[in-house]
This record gives C-alpha cells, structure tokens and sequence, in this order.
C-alpha cells in the first residue's frame, strides 16, 4: 500500500506531466511560453512550470500578471488574520497552490478554445483554494488524441525537454511556438484535428 507521501508525489508529479502536455499542445496552436527557471529541482517529483507570460503569435496576453494580481488579493485576505509564522506560512503555501491551480486551468480553456475536448477527473473541492482541473483524457469530435498512459508518457517526455533547455544563468526561458520537439512528441499534425485560429484575449 503507498503512503500518503507516495500519493501526494505522484500527484504532484501528474499536475506537471499534464500541464507540460497542455504548453505543447499549445505551441502548435502558435503560442510561446516565458517560463522561470526553477532554483532547485525536486528530486522525487517532477514540479509545475511558472509561466511568467503567454504569448499568441507573438502577442503578449498578460498571462503572468493576471494570475500574479489574482493570487496577491487573495494572499492579502488570507494573511490579514495571520498572527503566526505558521499561519503567515500555510497563507504563503495558497498562494502558491492558487497560482499553480489558475495558472493551469487557463491553460485548459485556451486548449478547449482550439478544438480539443477534454475529459476531466472529478477531485474533490478544497474550501480554501483553487482546484486544478485532472486531465484524463485529450480528444476531439472523431478520437481519443491521449488517454491517461499517453498523457502520462508524452507530458512527461515534453517536461523534460523543457528543463534540458534551461541554462544555470538564465532567469528564464522563452519555449517558442512550433517547437520542434513537442511537435515531433505529439504527432497531431496529421491526426483528425483543425485547430481554429481565434484572437486570444
């Protein structure tokens, strides 16, 4: 039987594996990713992606500062009462969680707004956080693209190929639009699927 601390790493990691699918799938679609540099790597479980900017055909969307103003409100009320450094800590910790959580669910919407139907596992609602969404499964009207093993696999695959491009001195990292690597993974140029091309705002 796996112990809690199993459970939560290999949770962790599947919220990495999705999201990294999600940023592939994406720059297919035409879009690009400023992405942070992580200080330290995990050595258990593969860890979220900050997103610092999104772009759209070399739009800026505004991405990171949406997310960071979101989170910044909502850490204010949730430390207003915190008299603690525990208490200041576990509002810190939601912060985080919440920008995870926001940060990946708009990324769902903008793969839903490209064509792409996706099948969801039902979690359950924490009181005091965002919930990210659990992807299990990617298609469109004719097909199933990814089930839960093939998102598992290829999300994994496209993570780590993000975290090889990532350099000590760098603050960050531009993952551009139809990037090679993520389209030659995902092999869905030729798959049942038309991606519209819609201003995104």
């Amino acid at each position: 039987m796996k112990s809690l601390t199993e459970i939560k790493r290999e949770s962790k990691t599947y919220e990495a594996i999705q999201q990294a699918l999600m940023v592939g799938l994406l720059t297919e679609a035409g879009f690009s990713f400023d992405l942070k540099c992580p200080e330290r790597l995990a050595s258990k479980t593969l860890q979220n992606l900050v997103i610092l900017e999104c772009y759209f055909q070399g739009n800026p969307l505004g991405f990171g500062q949406k997310i960071e103003e979101y989170c910044a409100s909502q850490y204010l009320r949730d430390s207003e009462g915190a008299k603690t450094q525990n208490e200041i800590k576990v509002a810190k910790r939601r912060k985080d969680l919440n920008r995870s959580a926001l940060s990946f669910n708009w990324l769902v919407k903008y793969v839903e707004q490209y064509g792409y139907i996706l099948t969801r596992r039902p979690t359950k609602i924490p009181k005091k956080t965002l919930q990210m969404e659990k992807i299990t499964g990617i298609g469109t009207d004719h097909e199933c693209i990814f089930n839960e093993d093939a998102i598992e696999q290829i999300g994994r695959k496209i993570h780590v190929h993000i975290l090889s491009e990532f350099q000590r001195h760098m603050s960050s990292f531009r993952l551009k639009e139809y990037d090679e690597f993520c389209q030659l993974t995902l092999q869905t140029k030729n798959r049942l699927v038309k991606l519209e091309e819609r201003s995104m705002k």
